[in-house]
């Protein structure tokens, strides 16, 4: 059976026959195979021949007007063809290389994406599956350029929500920090796995996921619509809770949300969310827990409305995006 781009497609999206996978997996097999062996010599015949093939190819499709020389300046055309030649040449070699010995450029399944969102921005990310990841301000994402193996993986740091395609051949699995994992076929959640936490924070809005913690992932919790769960890497322990779905991944529609937040927690989420730099020098107050919600804020807004409330006094500087707590 010929594999062919359709065919591909069909198995990408669980849409084959039992034959048809079976054909597409013995392929994919066959076609990750790696041989290391010097290149054997190439015989002059073959790079003669390819030479001569290349020659007439370039030649077809250059205009008549820039190889065709007048009598009186037959130096540019020596001074051109050398570089035609090697062009040539080289073209050649390459085609002989991929035709005769198969050597075969990278595909695509190994060419890997890094996605980096700035402080102060938001991203949305459509993977080759379908998949649509809404990254926050400073997360990072890391992902395939085309998923073509039995697993769809892909790296997060920071926090981002997942409208995963559904496939249940070809599960979809998020590494994250600490060697935890999550695991879904087809389902909307948001994940938290910022550098600067010791937790890695997970809550389902539509479907089940399967959060695994541990090096060998044995250990995992099965969690459904309006459930959540907390990894902590400092207590190494796992806690599960009951979440209102309609405020998992409120801030990709601009919902500034903070529930029972330390301050100091608070502080660096409006940092990410604004793209200041926040300076505070009564460290008294990143004892204080947080509570609060925001729809679209405006900086000033944010701040007037906290500072009333924790009774503290702050200074904007524009110039330099820092804003002074005291």
């Amino acid at each position: 059976m010929n594999v062919t781009p359709e065919l591909l497609k069909r198995y990408h999206l669980g849409q084959c026959t039992e034959e048809e996978r079976e054909a597409v997996s013995a392929w994919l097999e066959e076609d990750t195979i790696s041989v290391t062996h010097e290149a054997p010599e190439v015989p002059p015949s073959d790079i003669a021949r390819s030479r001569s093939v290349m020659w007439e190819f370039l030649m077809e499709r250059i205009p008549q007007e820039e190889i065709t020389t007048p009598k009186h300046n037959r130096r540019t055309l020596w001074r051109w063809t050398p570089y035609v030649a090697a062009s040539v040449l080289l073209v050649a070699l390459t085609t002989i290389g991929v035709v005769r010995y198969g050597v075969k450029p990278p595909k695509q399944n190994e060419i890997t994406v890094h996605t980096q969102v700035p402080y102060g921005k938001k991203k949305i990310v459509t993977l080759s599956d379908g998949t649509k990841v809404y990254l926050n301000a400073g997360a990072s994402l890391s992902y395939p350029k085309v998923f073509l193996g039995h697993d769809r993986e892909v790296k997060l740091a920071g926090e981002a929500y997942f409208e995963v395609t559904a496939n249940k051949q070809h599960p979809f699995i998020i590494h994250t920090a600490y060697d935890t994992q999550i695991k879904v076929v087809g389902t909307a959640f948001n994940v938290r796995a910022e550098p600067h936490r010791t937790q890695v924070e997970v809550s389902v809005s539509e479907g089940t996921v399967h959060f695994m913690t541990g090096s060998d992932q044995k250990d995992f919790v099965e969690l459904n619509a309006g459930q959540f769960a907390i990894y902590d890497e400092a207590t190494h322990s796992l806690a599960q809770g009951y979440a209102s779905i309609p405020f998992i991944g409120h801030w990709k529609e601009n919902k500034l949300v903070f529930e029972q937040e330390p301050l100091e927690d608070a502080f660096r989420k409006i940092e990410k969310w604004y793209g200041y730099k926040i300076v505070i020098s009564r460290k008294q107050l990143l004892n204080q827990l947080y509570n609060a919600r925001f729809d679209a804020p405006k900086l000033e807004e944010l701040l007037r409305s906290m500072a009333f409330v924790l009774g503290f006094r702050y200074n904007i500087d524009y110039e330099h995006k820092t804003i002074k707590i005291y």
